[in-house]
């Protein structure tokens, strides 16, 4: 955990003197130019993002597809970096232009950092896979998941814009991956595409990429056998998704002992007088008020159960009135997919954390951390020690992730959020 902090890689790679060293570099440099731990990208990712921005921002008119009518089916080869990435593009761009609503499905353990380096890629890349679900098509994608750490959060970063949609349903294979072969596999119902290399030698393999049928139906028919070998990376839910959203959180009660990383208040320790207080100032129409209120009391009923037999300890933001003026706190509404900000008055924020103080010292099995200085603004953490985490979202849209993969849950558990100074 301190090797990833103060940017030495892996900690089974760092010896003595570059942990050393970097930890110098750390506490004598300025915070801002250290590295940051890719986990706080992802989660800074997602919690900055806005799905109608990113939607805007696309220019689906600049893409030119091939004419399939006038274009017979073929196979084209390719090699070397560049035309490997013209072959990912070329696979999104048959893809779009056949008239096929088959799910796509895809697979890699290709090297990743050199394409990821070039300017334009990404963006290219990023576009064509929104024009794929933006046609309604859903993606199988399966993810490596044995790559180095940070070369694993840099895809799961990238996959974001694509994660809230709801049309793309990430997994990951549990057994390791040869060591000597890297292979890639993409397929949908109007392109395949194979390739495989020696690993740590991308620029020798060849990318196949056909149009042919046969060639689409025994690809595909490998896809689905991959598929089946396949566990879901992260549970991801949406607002037409909430009955299921309710009754996975309903059984997380059970689970065990628990870190809640909060950008706002817990709503389970507020006062019915004071909740209904807000709602009433921003004039929130009778049936929500309610809405939210049995919400509430249901929360609050839930976490007495809870912390009779378990722990929990939660991080809360805990700000002064110049603080709070610069960055006011809403209601922590995710889980009822309102995807809309009720914010505090400086005065409520301070009653409801009375409240919540109040109710940590009527359990003792809660534990209260304060942070003065909250890394995120929309987003709040349940980490379940070697089970599970709960990556929610507030808004833009609103978006549960429920993460079970055992390498992300221990990089959770080793969380630290970064220190934001003023």
């Amino acid at each position: 955990m301190i090797a990833r902090i103060i940017g030495c890689g892996e900690e089974q790679n760092a010896s003595e003197e570059t942990m050393r060293e970097g930890i110098f570099r750390r506490l004598g440099s300025n915070a801002s130019s250290i590295r940051r731990d890719p986990l706080v990208n992802f989660l800074a990712r997602v919690d900055t993002f806005n799905l109608d921005e990113f939607i805007g921002s696309l220019h689906f008119e600049n893409v030119t597809l091939p004419d399939m009518q006038q274009e017979r089916a073929r196979v084209r080869a390719y090699t070397g970096l560049k035309q490997q990435m013209e072959a990912e593009l070329d696979f999104i761009r048959y893809t779009l232009a056949g008239d096929s609503q088959s799910d796509c499905i895809t697979y890699s353990d290709m090297p990743i950092e050199e394409m990821a380096r070039d300017p334009q890629f990404p963006k290219r890349w990023m576009l064509g896979l929104s024009m794929i679900l933006n046609r309604g098509l859903v993606l199988h994608n399966i993810h490596d998941v044995n790559r180095p750490f940070s070369e694993m959060m840099v895809g799961l970063e990238s996959n974001v814009p694509l994660y809230m949609t709801g049309l793309i349903h990430p997994y990951y294979l549990p057994a390791a991956q040869e060591s000597v072969f890297c292979h890639l596999l993409k397929v949908s119902g109007s392109a395949a595409m194979e390739c495989c290399c020696i690993s740590g030698h991308p620029g020798t393999g060849r990318y196949l990429l056909s149009t042919q049928p046969e060639d689409i139906e025994r690809v595909y028919a490998m896809g689905k056998q991959l598929l089946a070998k396949a566990q879901p990376l992260m549970e991801i839910y949406r607002s037409e998704r909430e009955a299921e959203f309710s009754k996975r959180m309903a059984s997380l009660w059970a689970e065990g002992d628990r870190r809640v990383v909060r950008s706002s208040l817990p709503l389970s320790t507020i006062s019915e007088e004071l909740l209904r207080s807000i709602l009433a100032r921003h004039k929130i129409a009778k049936r929500l008020t309610e809405q939210i209120v049995r919400y509430s009391l249901q929360q609050r009923e839930a976490s007495e159960a809870f912390l009779t037999a378990h722990r929990a300890v939660v991080e809360y933001p805990e700000m002064s009135a110049e603080q709070f003026e610069r960055t006011p706190l809403n209601l922590s509404l995710a889980d009822l997919f309102l995807n809309r900000d009720i914010p505090y008055s400086y005065e409520e924020y301070a009653a409801h954390l009375e409240q919540l103080r109040a109710f940590a010292r009527e359990h003792p099995n809660l534990t209260l951390r304060p942070d003065p200085s909250p890394t995120f603004r929309n987003i709040t953490i349940i980490i379940i020690e070697g089970k599970c985490v709960v990556v929610s979202k507030d808004k833009s849209p609103t978006v549960h992730f429920v993460i079970r993969h055992p390498r992300m849950v221990t990089a959770f558990e080793n969380f630290v959020p970064p220190v934001q100074e003023d």
